[in-house]
């Protein structure tokens, strides 16, 4: 239990993680101390720093620093990139950021988001980027488990799963064979 001043609010103590979550946000401070461990190479402070944070104000923060950084961070966060982080980046930036994901890992975060981001992201992906992604996603479903598997059913832009909403824009616009 925490020690709290006698003029303190005692329901501080009391709120659920997820509302003192959402209290944290992209503030100056945050911001400047993110910065910080940029140049003094605090990698793991980075990530306390920049986890608690809302994707919408990461994709801020990324648009703010430079290429380098990004790079840093795309790295340093692997596998564990956020991908709800994509849909809220300003296209330039979102394309520099797919660029530096391992396209595994880009394919293996299709399926975490919306439809509709991912046919967002896939209509502005290079055919080169957008085919690396697709062959990673089926490498990754070949491996899947046959019940892990998504099933299809109805319209290719509303009811399925987000990759292979994906390859139908791609099949669209020419960029795998099929369909």
């Amino acid at each position: 239990m925490v020690d709290l001043p006698d003029n303190a609010d005692p329901s501080i103590t009391e709120m659920p993680a997820p509302e003192v979550a959402s209290m944290y946000g992209l503030t100056p401070k945050v911001e400047a101390a993110i910065r910080d461990c940029f140049t003094s190479q605090q990698w793991h402070r980075l990530r306390m720093l920049m986890d608690p944070l809302h994707p919408a104000d990461k994709a801020d923060l990324l648009e703010r620093i430079s290429s380098d950084e990004i790079q840093i961070l795309v790295s340093q966060y692997g596998s564990e990139f956020d991908p709800e982080i994509l849909p809220y980046l300003d296209e330039e930036v979102r394309e520099d950021v797919v660029e530096m994901l391992d396209p595994e890992v880009f394919a293996a975060s299709l399926p975490e988001l919306d439809s509709d981001d991912v046919v967002t992201i896939a209509e502005e992906l290079e055919p080169e980027e957008l085919d690396d992604a697709l062959a990673a996603s089926r490498i990754e479903n070949a491996n899947a488990a046959p019940s892990a598997l998504p099933t299809h059913s109805g319209s290719p832009f509303t009811s399925c799963p987000p990759a292979r909403a994906a390859t139908a824009i791609a099949r669209k616009y020419g960029h795998v064979g099929g369909g």
